[in-house]
């Protein structure tokens, strides 16, 4: 089969015989000119035409599910966000017709001059590699010798019969890794050339096939360099390759890679051959060399691969869904880290509204702990002067002391005002304000770490985040007119719970119990004169004095009694009023503190704290939202492929 296609070459000594010793000169080189197009199989050729051993040939280009798949990438990557133009321009690059192989390796892997051979370029201006860039080379008229960077052309009529271009990459650590995968997710088939020292364990090699061939890039052909065919040695090699292959399958996902093929090849060999070639040696030697070197069996497994409609239409799917897939899983990893900074944010928020609560409950307790303590005292110390004043006014000295039980009581309260508390409210007020800008300035931190571009939301992608942080800078701008000194709700009044204070006022009662007390000894003098006087009559009309006298004083004495009883009636009628107004003081206090609290710091803070809240909910519902259209897609290309995605 090697002398075949020798012999067969699109380039091809010619030679004429020489001498009577059958010696041949060969003197030029003749282009020929092929009847038909040779089969790189064969063992499967027809007269004439190819067989379909795969099938009903297919379009080459992708066919209409390929097609919608990446047009529901696309969207995707539209209404999620995707900030990567490269990705972009991936998913909606035009696959074409032509077939792309990228031949790709370390530097130290001889990827040009492999790529001369395959190039059947032994008799012109050999492709000299380039030091930095990737090249594409495709069918062409080569005018003159071509080197450095860009587009170049190559005579090998392969190239044109099968549609390809070949990307030659000059080595892994020379390109960077975006020029990596550029080249990776454009190209049909992938030539990986390792040497047989490395066998795809180098540090740079190992990473190439974990981020391409484990996440599904399996249109590979593995050429290992500098083996000899049919050896021990080259079989043991090709073994480690294979076992080394086995170790970057996905495990335990459900995936199963197609098979890649192992192919040995000695590129300096191949060298030598079209070596011999230029020299015009015997056919013999260079079917000799050329055979050992493997390149035609390299050769062969590429133009198999892509000799027929089918096989080219598979590749193209291939690439197709490859490179969905990846688009898909970059999207499904953004919202997974959106996902993640999302619950950072909530659990941050959830971290503030527990120290705002904490905050919130310490200055109710200390109001109601200290400020209106005070107003307790003075309260108690107005409380025990009066009882210390009814103590004194027994109720006997009312009949000369009547008309200055008001005036005493209001002296007295005078004396033990409430002008203290009345200060204390306007310092609790005052602490009031104080632990409001407090807790607006702790939110307005917390909001500007959220909307800080160090923060983890500001860091990913995608819409959703953008459409947080867009949330978070209004709900920002809300907070800072809040605290503006002309908003309505900026402060509260300072002298809100002070005027409270100076409302109460209980003289009311003391002109009350003042009127009643007059009342009480008029009744009683008015009582004690009419028994005295029915006493005197009843002694002048009979009655014996010893009888009258003792039960007048019995009388006398029962009034007396009952003025007391009435006396304390009323003390204890006045000192339940004023207790009821002190009480109701405490309460309304209370009931205003708690009013402006409530509507100066925890509703306008809850308000925002919920705006922050709903943002945040709203934006996991639509990352939500997303991960099931990117699982629905990446389903979609189970079907369009045929086989399961690994979505590790």
């Amino acid at each position: 089969f090697l002398i075949d296609e020798y012999l067969t070459s699109s380039i091809c000594p010619i030679g004429e015989q020489v001498g009577g010793d059958g010696s041949m000169a060969y003197h030029k080189v003749r282009k020929k000119v092929l009847p038909k197009r040779l089969s790189p199989r064969p063992w499967r050729a027809k007269t004439g035409q190819l067989d379909d051993v795969h099938g009903p040939a297919r379009k080459s280009s992708t066919n209409d599910p390929t097609a919608d798949l990446l047009k529901q990438v696309a969207e995707l990557q539209i209404s999620i966000g995707e900030k990567d133009a490269a990705w972009i321009g991936r998913v909606n690059a035009d696959l074409g017709t032509t077939l792309r192989i990228a031949v790709v390796g370390e530097r130290s892997a001889k990827t040009a001059a492999l790529i001369n051979t395959l190039l059947e370029n032994p008799l012109q201006n050999s492709l000299q590699s380039s030091e930095s860039h990737v090249r594409k080379i495709s069918y062409g008229v080569v005018h003159a010798k071509v080197a450095g960077s860009g587009d170049v052309k190559s005579s090998a009529e392969w190239l044109l019969k099968n549609e390809v271009q070949i990307y030659e990459v000059p080595g892994f650590d020379i390109i960077t890794p975006a020029q990596l995968e550029e080249v990776v997710y454009k190209s049909d088939l992938i030539i990986v050339v390792t040497s047989a020292s490395n066998r795809l364990t180098s540090p740079r090699e190992s990473a190439f096939m974990k981020k391409f061939y484990t996440h599904g890039k399996a249109s590979l052909i593995i050429a290992v360099d500098g083996l000899e065919q049919h050896t021990e040695d080259t079989i043991e090699v090709l073994e480690g390759v294979r076992e080394r292959l086995q170790s970057f399958t996905p495990r335990n996902t459900g995936v199963k890679l197609p098979h890649v093929a192992v192919v040995p090849v000695n590129v300096r060999r191949a060298l030598a051959a079209q070596a011999l070639l230029q020299k015009k040696e015997p056919p013999a030697r260079f079917a000799e060399e050329w055979s050992a070197s493997g390149l035609q069996d390299l050769k062969a497994s590429i133009i198999a691969r892509v000799d027929t409609p089918v096989d080219r239409a598979a590749h193209k799917l291939l690439t197709a869904t490859f490179t969905a897939s990846q688009a898909l899983q970059r999207l499904a990893d953004g919202q997974s880290t959106t996902e993640i900074a999302l619950e950072s944010a909530k659990f941050e928020l959830q971290g503030l509204i527990d120290r705002v609560v904490k905050a919130e409950k310490r200055l109710v307790r200390d109001f109601e702990e200290t400020d209106l303590a005070v107003v307790q005292d003075s309260v108690s110390a107005l409380s025990e002067a009066v009882r210390k004043y009814f103590a004194k006014v027994r109720f006997w000295k009312l009949f000369w002391r009547s008309d200055f039980v008001a005036d005493d009581l209001k002296a007295m309260m005078r004396q033990h005002n409430l002008l203290q508390a009345e200060y204390q409210m306007v310092y609790a007020v005052g602490k009031l304000n104080e632990g409001l800008y407090g807790l607006r300035e702790r939110l307005q931190e917390h909001m500007a770490s959220l909307t800080n571009p160090n923060h983890p939301i500001s860091a990913v992608g995608g819409s959703a985040a953008k459409a947080l942080r867009e949330d978070l800078v209004r709900i920002r701008d809300i907070l800072d007119e809040q605290t503006l000194p002309n908003a309505p709700v900026s402060h509260a009044d300072p002298f809100i719970l002070r005027n409270q204070v100076m409302r109460f006022d209980a003289s009311r009662h003391c002109d009350d119990l003042q009127r009643k007390a007059e009342k009480l000894v008029r009744r009683q003098a008015g009582f004690q004169i009419l028994l005295y006087g029915s006493a005197v009559i009843g002694t002048h009309l009979g009655v014996p004095f010893a009888i009258m006298l003792p039960s007048a004083l019995t009388i006398s004495a029962a009034g007396f009694g009952w003025m007391r009883l009435r006396w304390g009636a009323l003390e204890s009628r006045f000192w339940g009023k004023v207790s009821e107004g002190h009480k109701t003081l405490k309460d309304n206090i209370l009931g205003i503190y708690q009013k402006e609290f409530t509507s100066v710091v925890a509703e306008p803070l809850v308000s925002i704290i919920r705006l922050v809240e709903e943002a945040i909910a709203t934006r996991r519902r639509e990352v939500a939202a997303n991960r099931q259209a990117i699982a629905a897609a990446l389903k979609q290309v189970e079907e369009v492929d045929g086989t399961p995605v690994d979505r590790t």
